[in-house]
């Protein structure tokens, strides 16, 4: 089974040879990364990761399968659509997350033009 960086690597079609020239990095740390390796991994090499991967350094680090971050209380008046939401938009990136917000504004945009005619 593939680790979310090499799956995330094939799925925007890069090789690790892209990968690690971009990071600064050789294929062989891309490929011990890759295999779960990255205790020893340096902040500016994770940004570098975030970056060409287009998603966060906490993904990167495996930090948002912590699920406290996004956890949203069942008492919070929400439903559970929404609830759920919360969290799967904690686990994009800061530029799928703004593709997000910007469609909820534009449908909720639509739903005022809507009830106002």
């Amino acid at each position: 089974m593939d680790s979310y960086l090499s799956a995330r690597r094939k799925e925007l079609g890069k090789t690790q040879k892209e990968v690690a020239d971009y990071i600064g990095v050789t294929e062989a740390t891309v490929s011990r990364w890759e295999s779960g390796n990255i205790a020893n991994m340096r902040r500016d090499k994770i940004q570098r990761y975030a970056e060409i991967l287009e998603t966060t350094p906490s993904k990167i680090m495996n930090l948002d399968s912590i699920d406290e971050k996004t956890a949203v209380p069942e008492d919070s008046g929400l439903t559970n659509t929404q609830r759920e939401l919360i969290k799967v938009v904690g686990n994009l990136s800061e530029s799928e997350s703004a593709a997000i917000l910007a469609l909820a504004r534009s449908l909720e945009a639509g739903r005022r033009g809507l009830s106002s005619e």
